[in-house]
């Protein structure tokens, strides 16, 4: 029990610390400690919290590519960080939750007052103009930016929904409340899209009539287009451009553009790629896409694309495979009536990630980190873990 305790500890101070920013140090100790800890347990019962081929081999693409990185050290620096020990922490989270499910509502909290902190700090920081003073400093200390918070909103409102579906509507309309109050701050146009995409899944938790789901449908694509207009509207209003030039934004997106570049360098090495990482990626676009670092872009703004940049086709593909065998396992789940807000929330969780992460690429670090513990999660309230088969 002990064991127990610590684990699920070092979950609830994760939650806590991951949606702040220059927390590494701390963040990287809390969840070596848990990787340790389901290590361990590993290595006593000798088999996975979360079994499967697919994500063997997705870890393992992470760390051979290292072999022929452009920059070894820092490819397995992030290979670690990013990939495994995230994983790692997904075994704690669905070892744990499954042995003490009722502790789970208990790991909400911390997570839903590191979030309301940011949001005040982000209203403060609003309302103070950006002079210098004691909001200030923190504000620049422990925001993460715009695109990681709206990431990781759009990942907790599955968790959001499935708390509501189970009777703790309180706890749950609170926690949904802050997300959507994330993407109104956050100025992010894709937020609201995402959101729409992981709703869908999230709807079919409740016993809702056909009439009920299209009227929510048309609702939901209704505050699609309000929040991303008025985020885009606040974004570019803040920055002195032109309303005619905001109503072009889609058709003059430098996406475009620069998704064609770091084509280009996928086709250069097709199978490989250049090494798994984030800053293996800024490395390769310090040397061959100065253009663009030029403008402040390091990276392919696109998930898949990134994937196929550092590690190839075989990457690619294998992190594909392993996000279908995930939606599999839970799709398998959804008849079963215990398990079935769970599954739905473990598929939500997924395609929330993968639409945010479309025009972007925020899945490193903590917003990896969270969404492996939220899945380890759903895995174990799905009864997917193997010591439930």
């Amino acid at each position: 029990m002990t064991a127990d305790r610590i684990g699920l500890t070092l979950i609830a101070c994760l939650t806590a610390v991951i949606p702040t920013a220059h927390t590494t140090g701390l963040r990287n100790t809390l969840a070596g400690l848990l990787a340790l800890l389901v290590i361990g347990w590993t290595l006593r019962y000798r088999k996975l919290a979360i079994p499967g081929y697919w994500l063997v081999a997705w870890i393992a693409v992470c760390l051979v590519s290292t072999l022929w990185s452009v920059a070894p050290g820092l490819s397995f620096g992030d290979a670690l960080g990013s990939a495994l020990l995230p994983v790692l922490c997904a075994f704690g989270a669905a070892f744990w939750i499954r042995r003490h499910i009722d502790a789970i509502v208990g790991l909400v909290f911390p997570l839903l007052f590191a979030l309301v902190a940011l949001m005040v700090l982000r209203f403060a920081h609003l309302a103070n103009g950006g002079d210098d003073g004691v909001v200030e400093r923190v504000y620049e200390n422990y925001w993460p930016g715009r695109g990681v918070l709206s990431t990781l909103a759009i990942m907790i409102l599955p968790l959001a929904v499935w708390l509501i579906a189970i009777g703790r509507r309180n706890l749950g309309l609170g926690l949904f409340a802050v997300t959507v109050i994330a993407g109104l701050q956050n100025w992010n146009r894709m937020f609201w899209i995402a959101m729409l995409v992981t709703l869908i899944p999230c709807l079919f938790m409740f016993r809702l009539s056909r009439r009920v789901l299209v009227v929510l449908g048309l609702a939901g694509v209704l505050l699609v287009g309000a929040g991303a207009y008025y985020s885009a509207s606040l974004k570019y209003a803040a920055q002195n451009v032109p309303g005619e030039v905001v109503a072009d934004t889609v058709k003059k997106d430098v996406r475009w553009d620069l998704w064609r570049d770091w084509t280009g360098l996928v086709v250069e090495r097709p199978w490989a790629g250049y090494g798994y990482g984030l800053r293996s990626t800024h490395q390769i676009a310090r040397e061959r896409l100065p253009q663009w670092v030029q403008q402040g872009i390091f990276h392919p703004h696109n998930i898949f694309l990134g994937l196929a940049v550092q590690l190839g086709l075989l990457g690619f593909f294998a992190y594909g495979g392993l996000l279908v065998d995930f939606v599999r396992r839970f799709w398998g789940r959804r008849l079963v009536p215990e398990s079935r807000a769970a599954a739905l929330g473990g598929i939500a969780l997924i395609a929330g990630m993968v639409s945010k992460n479309l025009t972007d690429d925020f899945m490193y670090h903590g917003v990896a980190l969270l969404f492996w513990l939220l899945l380890g999660g759903f895995f174990a309230l799905a009864g997917l873990t193997e010591d439930s088969a």
